[in-house]
């Protein structure tokens, strides 16, 4: 089965056929373009990369914003923030494309596979939603990341 659903990778999504017997008994019949499509995309991507989202805290939030925020680094961070700009800034139609090279850069990072089909849907929206969302999450950790820790303090409560 995954390696069925791999042979989706680098094609347009729903254009490999030998994911139809897998993808299609869940879609079901009329399923919108959209959905189709990031159905198609998400499984060839997963079946590519399965590290499933597994929250430290039971209602811990994740988005790809959050994964590819653990990646950084003082020596990647211009190269990744790119790669991350170009994805928020991909067209429904190039979405794959620009999915695919970011996953590969999440080699043993965790992704929530869920949340990623379900943030699809909402890509072609006017407001931008989901890419507003991706941000948030990739630049607020970069700055929790980045914070200065607290100085150590004394038993009398001052700085050292």
């Amino acid at each position: 089965m995954m390696a069925a659903l791999r042979r989706g990778l680098g094609t347009v999504p729903g254009t490999a056929p030998e994911m139809h017997k897998y993808v299609l008994p869940i879609l079901g019949n009329n399923a919108p373009r959209w959905k189709e499509r990031a159905y198609y995309l998400v499984g060839s991507l997963f079946a590519w990369h399965q590290i499933p989202w597994k929250p430290a805290k039971e209602k811990e939030f994740s988005n790809l914003g959050t994964s590819l925020a653990m990646l950084k680094t003082e020596e990647n961070d211009d190269a990744l923030e790119r790669r991350f700009i170009a994805l928020l800034n991909s067209h429904a139609d190039d979405l794959h494309v620009h999915l695919r090279q970011v996953i590969r850069l999440l080699k043993d990072v965790r992704i929530n596979w869920l949340q990623l089909l379900k943030d699809l849907e909402y890509w072609e929206s006017e407001k931008r939603y989901k890419q507003k969302q991706w941000a948030k999450e990739f630049w607020t950790h970069e700055q929790k990341s980045r914070e200065p820790e607290a100085m150590p303090q004394d038993k009398t409560g001052e700085g050292s």
